[in-house]
């Protein structure tokens, strides 16, 4: 059965890629910031299937949460206090990694259709930038440059952990009433910080067509007043620009 909603919906994106090419052909810079991450993604099929064997309390109390919130249909984001649980489920679990972040996902649709996008970066490090597409844009020696044209360094930030579940598979011997995520975080990874981004978007801006700030979740209590008022800063900026 078609839904009245569903045949508006097919009318708008025919409409959308009919006038997608003349979009893309007029289109100006887009500002991608503030949060990079890489998420690891594991099916919770394989989470919930270690409930049948010998593991740590910690880790049965943590993947009884993960199921007991997919049988209520519950995703969303948390914070989990589970200092080992990174290296346990990273040693105990399948996963995909893929690149995270709204501004970074908001980057890679963008340029993959052709239209200009210029990210924030703090964390350099091999393991992000392997998972950047290399046309992305970042800001490198003062100028834009793609991803895959800088040399990697340092460190990499910790995953963001991504359990995601559908309607109607067995977990625990129930079923989820709704396909969903729960996104787990460990730690507080903070916004990039990238300076020189920073530098450059503000004397970019008048060129620029769009700004998308996000990410703001992943900052911990105490440091969340300084942060909004530093990207406020910068935001405001980009407008009187």
């Amino acid at each position: 059965m078609v839904r009245e909603e569903d045949g508006f919906w097919a009318c708008e994106y025919d409409g959308l890629l009919g006038r997608l090419p003349q979009l893309i052909a007029s289109s100006r810079l887009t500002f991608c910031g503030m949060g990079s991450c890489i998420d690891a993604r594991i099916e919770m099929e394989d989470a919930a299937a270690l409930l049948a064997s010998e593991i740590p309390a910690d880790a049965r109390s943590f993947i009884d949460m993960l199921v007991e919130r997919a049988h209520r249909g519950v995703g969303g984001e948390i914070r989990v206090e589970w200092p080992e649980g990174p290296a346990w489920l990273t040693d105990n679990l399948p996963f995909g990694s893929s690149l995270g972040g709204t501004g970074p996902h908001a980057a890679w649709v963008l340029t993959a259709v052709g239209a200009p996008a210029l990210v924030a970066l703090q964390d350099r490090s091999a393991d992000m930038v392997r998972h950047i597409p290399s046309d992305i844009l970042v800001v490198e020696r003062g100028q834009t440059v793609p991803v895959g044209a800088i040399k990697p360094r340092g460190e990499p930030r910790p995953k963001i952990f991504i359990f995601e579940y559908t309607a109607g598979m067995q977990l625990g011997g129930a079923s989820p009433p709704r396909s969903s995520r729960i996104i787990v975080r460990f730690t507080d990874p903070d916004l990039e910080n990238d300076q020189d981004f920073a530098s450059l978007t503000a004397t970019m801006a008048e060129q620029a067509g769009a700004g998308l700030i996000s990410g703001f979740s992943g900052v911990a209590r105490e440091r969340l007043n300084g942060e909004i008022e530093r990207v406020g800063a910068l935001s405001r900026t980009w407008r009187s620009r």
